[in-house]
Order: C-alpha cells, then structure tokens, then sequence
C-alpha cells in the first residue's frame, strides 16, 4: 500500500520493521484473532474462515496453522442454536431448508450440516414434545 503511493522502498522497509518491533504486524496474532472473533460473534466454516484470512493477505502457512485449530461440528452447532432462536416453530422439511441454507451460507459441509441439523431437530422435540 505504501509504495503503491509514492513512498519509497527504503521508507516502507522502514516503517514495516517499526510495525513489528512494535508488535502492530502480526500475520499469526491477527489470524487468531480473526479466528476467535468469528467463533464467537460469527461462526464459520474453517474453509471460509480459510478464504477470509487468505483475501486479508494472510500468509498461506499462518492461514493453515490457524484454520487446522477451527472445529467445524462446534461452530455449526453454535450458528444453527443462535439461528433456530429466530425461526418460528414449523415442519421438519421447513426447518431443514432454512437452517441447512444457512449453515450451507456459513460453508458447512454437507456432512456437517446433516449431524448438526438432526442434533438441533432432536434437541427441539424433547424440550416441546407434542
């Protein structure tokens, strides 16, 4: 971003190597952040979370380190609990289609979205049984 306007290569050199002598640039401690801040606020795939350190410019190794750390079961089981708050009570059919779209939105894997929609299902039939 620096040289692209104007500034010289000494003088970005320069000012990276300020960056992290002071600890401000980080590769491994933004991709952890970025990584607990989704698991907490917005629950994603570890293939997505994947794709958003990458167009961050996150080096390809710190990306793999951090992403093998994501637990997918966990996270879609924490977005479908948030999302199934918000949906009215309905079929099965119903609720399949709107909650595996937005697992599928969240870059689940079919195999993830299926055990996480069945544990949701169950859990809402034995807290309301009819």
């Amino acid at each position: 971003k620096l040289q692209s306007r104007g500034f010289s290569e000494e003088v970005t050199n320069t000012v990276i190597n300020k960056l992290k002598e002071q600890g401000l640039l980080d590769d491994t401690a933004f991709a952890h952040f970025w990584k607990e801040n989704r698991e907490s606020f917005s629950p994603r795939s570890s293939w997505l979370t994947r794709q958003e350190l990458k167009r961050k410019g996150v080096a390809e190794e710190v990306v793999e380190r951090v992403v093998n750390t994501v637990d997918d079961e966990a996270n879609a089981y924490q977005a479908a609990q948030s999302k199934v708050r918000r949906l009215p009570e309905v079929e099965y059919g119903i609720f399949r289609q709107r909650l595996g779209e937005y697992l599928k939105r969240r870059g689940f894997s079919y195999g993830v979205i299926n055990k996480t929609l069945a544990k949701i299902w169950q859990e809402l039939q034995e807290q309301n049984p009819a």
